[in-house]
């Protein structure tokens, strides 16, 4: 699964980055909804399933929540009248949050590969 997970993200964020190429701003839009989506459905999954990085993964979904509501919060307010402000909300701390759980994943899915049998002692 961790596997899986880790390439699904990989995809959607160079599918991302060739949205934003074609596409321009909506493009990144598009491309970072689809990122949240499979990244809140896997953080759910695997906290419901897996133990390893438990605690980063609730840190993570629950910043996730909590953006979700300051954006569905302040989305009809005046605070959203400068288009510099809006860029700054919605992108920034998204981005920082998938870039963020990509880590954990990537961390995650080479927990266990192989070590060199050559100067086990020393970690290079």
């Amino acid at each position: 699964m961790r596997h899986i997970d880790f390439y699904i993200q990989t995809g959607l964020l160079v599918l991302s980055s060739i949205l934003f190429l074609l596409l321009s701003g909506y493009g990144l839009m598009i491309g970072q909804f689809f990122v949240g989506l499979w990244q809140i459905f896997s953080c759910v999954v695997s906290v419901l399933t897996v133990r390893a990085f438990r605690k980063q993964k609730l840190w993570h979904l629950a910043l996730s929540v909590l953006l979700l509501g300051v954006i569905y919060l302040l989305n009809n307010g005046p605070l959203f009248a400068n288009d510099m402000i809006t860029l700054v909300a919605f992108f920034a701390p998204c981005w920082a949050l998938a870039i963020y759980y990509y880590m954990i994943t990537w961390m995650w899915s080479n927990k266990d590969s192989q070590r060199s049998k050559f100067l086990p002692n020393i970690s290079f």
